[in-house]
């Protein structure tokens, strides 16, 4: 429905918005999930709650998490709507780690080397590890390509340990 009406970042916006309400006040998020409140009890409070602040489609999902008794998997939802949007939008998430932050130029050289390899535009995560002493791990979706200094060495004393038996 939220693609039909050209509206994915907004449902997405909502959706994030609702699971914030859920995770910052933890009371609201454990009512909602509570089986011991009454289900109609519960789309009242949910109407009063969300009505006239987030989309018709939220609001909608919302009471039928509740109705089906499926609560729990708010959180769920959440994610896979983002997923879905990034889908639609062509887009992939690159994770980079590396011993140091990246350079510009580096940086640059990845993004296009994956853009050009997935046909879809890059959103890069960057963490810094100091401990993976130099080289970079890289995940795209289930894809790890390990180029680690730690990596390497592991492999090559793996290796060195082999040869002496």
């Amino acid at each position: 429905m939220a693609r039909e009406r050209g509206r994915l970042g907004a449902v997405l916006d909502d959706l994030r918005a609702v699971e914030g309400v859920f995770h910052a006040e933890r009371a609201v998020g454990s009512l909602f999930t509570s089986p011991r409140v009454d289900r109609e009890e519960k789309q009242g409070m949910v109407r009063r709650a969300f009505g006239g602040r987030v989309g018709e489609e939220v609001l909608g999902l919302l009471v039928v998490l509740i109705r089906k008794g499926r609560e729990p998997l708010f959180d769920n939802v959440v994610d896979w709507f983002a997923r879905f949007k990034d889908h639609e939008e062509h887009r992939v998430h690159v994770h980079v780690q590396g011993a140091r932050p990246l350079d510009a130029g580096l940086r640059a050289a990845l993004e296009a080397a994956v853009a050009e390899a997935s046909g879809q535009s890059v959103v890069l995560h960057e963490r810094t590890d100091p401990a993976l002493l130099g080289g970079l791990v890289v995940r795209v979706g289930d894809l790890v390509l390990d180029g680690s200094l730690r990596s390497r060495l592991r492999s090559l004393g793996g290796r060195l340990a082999g040869e002496r038996t």
